[in-house]
This record gives structure tokens, sequence and C-alpha cells, in this order.
């Protein structure tokens, strides 16, 4: 076996009030950041995503990235499409949590780029990898089964400013950031 490492920039300075501000969202806002396709289980995402809301009540969820699938119109949901990087990095400062729902991702860079901020992160338990990367930070939760994805989003929003700071701390004392 061969560890990889990668190097990350530090984060650029980013308004996430003024993005709030731009898209009109009050309240949690949740982010997505990659292509939206069923491939990256955004799909299932969506599912969740009602469940949340009808469980625990308002917030929005942003997704950012090439749209390669129909997502269903939702005053709860809003499609950014592809950013550039500094709306990237703004709608990352701006996120109460973030959300990685693929069952692939080997390595979860945006995860990296959320504890940067200090915006912890929410990610399958069945993909390793990325709960790996969790669970060595305590800068989220993960959820498994999918029906328990409403507890533990509410969980990250709740204890928002210690796991996030959590999985900042982590990235810089492994030299990711």
């Amino acid at each position: 076996a061969e560890i990889l490492g990668i190097g990350l920039d530090p984060a650029p300075a980013a308004d996430g009030p003024a993005f709030r501000a731009k898209r009109g969202i009050k309240g949690p806002m949740v982010l997505y950041v990659g292509q939206v396709t069923e491939a990256k289980a955004v799909d299932e995402l969506l599912h969740m995503w009602t469940a949340y809301v009808n469980a625990l009540g308002e917030a929005t969820l942003v997704l950012a990235g090439n749209v390669l699938m129909d997502v269903p119109k939702r005053p709860d949901v809003v499609v950014l499409g592809r950013v550039s990087e500094a709306e990237k990095w703004a709608a990352i400062a701006a996120a109460d949590a973030l959300v990685l729902p693929s069952h692939l991702a080997s390595l979860g860079i945006v995860l990296l780029e959320a504890w940067q901020v200090g915006t912890p992160v929410v990610v399958p338990a069945w993909n390793a990898v990325t709960a790996g990367q969790v669970g060595r930070a305590a800068g989220g939760a993960t959820y498994a089964p999918r029906e328990d994805f409403p507890a533990a989003l509410a969980a990250v929003l709740a204890d928002r400013a210690r796991r996030g700071e959590s999985g900042r701390a982590w990235v810089e004392r492994e030299g990711a950031g």
C-alpha cells in the first residue's frame, strides 16, 4: 500500500453573509458541492433532505456543481449549477454544514475545504474513506442507514461550532491547510 498526500492552499477570504443575502437564504443552510448526478448519490440526498425537512423543519439545501440530473423545483432547494471558485468558497463559508453523500468518493477534498473554514460535514457511514476522514477529524457525523440522515444532520447543526472547529484543527494539524 502507498499513502499519498495532498496540499491545500489556504482558504481564500469569503463572504458567507453576502452569499446568503444574494440568494435570500435564511435559517440553516446545507451545502453539496460536486456533480449533481445520481452517480454521486444526489438523488438519495434529495430523498433524505425531504425526510429531514418533514421531520425537523425549515432549512435550505444548496447544490453547487454541474447539473446532470433532473432536480425537482422546491422552495427549500437552491440549484446553483457550476460556480466560480470564489462563489464556491463563499457558499462553503455560508453553510452551516456540508453534505457529501457519495458512495464511492476516494478522497473528500471538499471535506477538507469545508473544515478549513470551520464548516462541519455529514457523510454516509458505508463510505469508509470519507467516514474515516470525519471520524479522525471529529468534524461532523455519519449516517447509516439512510433513514438516520435527519438525526445526523440535526446533530451536526446543533453542534456546528465545535465540530467545525475540530475539523479545522485537524486539517491544520495534519498539514493540509
